[in-house]
């Protein structure tokens, strides 16, 4: 063996031990902090998934704080009606719904998001609990629904719905001081990067039951706050995060300020209904404010149509005239917090008492509901947007 040779081997050798002595080095400190970060997920998970499931959602609604008459009504006919023995909110109650009667992740959402609003852990911490046991799939996305009866899931996922938990838990973090929040803040962000994507965009859903992430975007479900909120607990979805943003920021809008309904990710096209529907154009709007966007057309439509017409219809055709005469307790409520933002004050005023003149008064079992006066049934989605709206504009509204 020539020295040159030699010299060559022995110097790889060295390397080689210098790599090798990094690597233990590497090894020594990495597993340590592996080991804390398991183990500390394990502690939190553990004590998440493991506090008492339960009616106590019921419990603590009755118990909220508020000097609001009407939010306290609404509080009590929830605990009282709509919640479910196991402490489940049903999407709606009364004289013929029983073939519509389900437990919606939307519903539980919109009541964690009143329990962060009434600063009530007990409340929060409740829901999240049923959330944890009753939605919450074995591959750690949240179904949309389940049945009423057996408490069965529908396999699929709704990305708005997971939005709405994802920020409130990230923010009750903060408010209630708990980190076990932000933990599982950081799971949901990497369960929902993993699952609910088409081409890196977020889509509307994830069917479990073939494995395959749905091929459009509705525009109201594009939230801004929620997912930036995911981007902060998953970093490596920041470019999905953009992506699914652009699609809102860039949306044709008609004469009316109507948005289109969806983005078809496979075509890569907006999609345009034959109707819109109000409030899914007051989420679309919402967002779009959230995300910095100017929406005047659509709020001077509204006003035009409060003015011309005395109400908000429920469902508009492309040229701004109604679909139907109906109206509902939800679309002033939506529109009221729209208002508020915008600062038109006076709009933001009569939505708010047009609101609460949407009350049941011939129905003993639903006395005080949100819904038509002469209705036998109320919906969750009305009682709870219109206490979001309650506790939020009843500080500043006379």
């Amino acid at each position: 063996m020539t020295f040159n040779k030699s010299f060559g081997l022995l110097r790889k050798r060295g390397v080689d031990l210098k790599i090798k002595k990094k690597i233990k080095l590497f090894a020594i400190f990495l597993i340590p902090f592996a080991g804390l970060f398991f183990g500390s997920f394990t502690y939190y998970n553990y004590k998440i998934n493991h506090l008492e499931p339960g009616n106590y959602a019921g419990k603590y609604l009755l118990n909220v704080d508020t000097s609001n008459s009407t939010e306290k009504k609404i509080d009590q006919l929830l605990s009282q009606r709509f919640i479910t023995s196991e402490g489940l909110l049903t999407s709606c109650q009364g004289v013929g719904t029983e073939s519509d009667r389900y437990i919606l992740l939307e519903s539980q959402g919109q009541l964690i998001e009143y329990a962060l609003l009434v600063k009530d852990k007990n409340l929060f911490e409740s829901v999240l609990n049923n959330l944890q046991a009753y939605f919450e799939a074995p591959k750690g996305y949240y179904y949309w629904r389940l049945n009423l009866q057996e408490k069965q899931p529908d396999n699929a996922t709704a990305l708005v719905d997971q939005l709405r938990v994802l920020r409130s838990l990230d923010e009750a973090s903060t408010d209630f001081g708990e980190p076990t929040y932000k933990i599982k803040a950081f799971f949901m962000a990497f369960n929902l990067f993993r699952y609910n994507r088409y081409e890196n965009v977020f889509c509307d859903s994830y069917d479990g039951r073939i494995g395959k992430a749905e091929q459009k975007i509705s525009l109201f479900y594009i939230d801004p706050v929620g997912l930036q909120t995911l981007s902060d607990d998953f970093p490596p979805a920041k470019q999905s995060v953009r992506r699914t943003l652009d699609i809102l920021k860039n949306a044709p809008r008609n004469n009316q300020g109507f948005f289109p309904s969806n983005y078809n990710l496979q075509t890569g096209s907006y999609v345009w209904p034959e109707k819109f529907t109000t409030v899914e154009q007051l989420y679309t709007i919402d967002y779009a404010q959230k995300a910095g966007m100017n929406v005047n057309t659509f709020l001077d439509f509204l006003h035009k149509s409060i003015q011309a017409n005395g109400k908000i219809f429920s469902t508009y055709h492309a040229d701004g005239s109604p679909d139907g005469l109906d109206d509902s307790a939800a679309v002033y409520a939506l529109a009221a917090r729209i208002f508020h933002q915008a600062g038109d004050n006076k709009d933001e005023q009569w939505c708010y008492e047009r609101m609460l003149a949407y009350r049941i008064s011939d129905q003993p079992e639903l006395q005080g509901a949100f819904g038509y006066e002469t209705a036998k049934s109320a919906f969750a989605f009305d009682q709870m947007e219109a206490l979001l709206t309650l506790h939020q504009e009843g500080k500043t509204i006379k």
